[in-house]
């Protein structure tokens, strides 16, 4: 869980996936993060569960066919899906932003950069401050 928003008025974030918990970041992940700031070391997987889909008022999904299964598995609303690489400025050929466990830094950082230009445009979009 992360505020995004500073003193008050942040924006709340939770990660969560549709594959089993309790797995740590892959240490390719964690040198990437750290590079940018970011501490992964206790970080570990949770697996999206109806609580967490209730709770969110935005669901942000890596590629499309997730966005699909919260729909048919959670019931989510489709107004409340975000295929993240939708809102990357440099317009790629694909909406899916590759996960890209089991791949080298480079990938990670490749990923991580598109990462930060959409969601630099969903908080642009949402009106918080990364």
């Amino acid at each position: 869980m992360s505020d995004l928003g500073g003193e008050g008025g942040g924006l709340e974030v939770r990660s969560a996936g549709l594959l089993s918990s309790g797995f740590p970041s892959p240490e390719t992940a964690q040198r990437t993060a750290a590079v940018r700031g970011l501490d992964l070391e206790t970080h570990a997987s949770q697996a999206l569960t109806p609580e967490l889909v209730g709770w969110a008022e935005l669901l942000v999904v890596m590629d499309p066919e997730q966005g699909r299964a919260l729909e048919r598995r959670f019931g989510a609303s489709p107004e409340r899906i975000v295929v993240l690489g939708d809102l990357d400025p440099n317009s790629p050929e694909s909406r899916t932003i590759p996960d890209p466990l089991g791949r080298n830094e480079a990938f990670f950082r490749e990923v991580y950069d598109r990462m930060d230009r959409c969601l630099d445009e969903l908080f642009t979009l949402i009106g918080g401050k990364a």
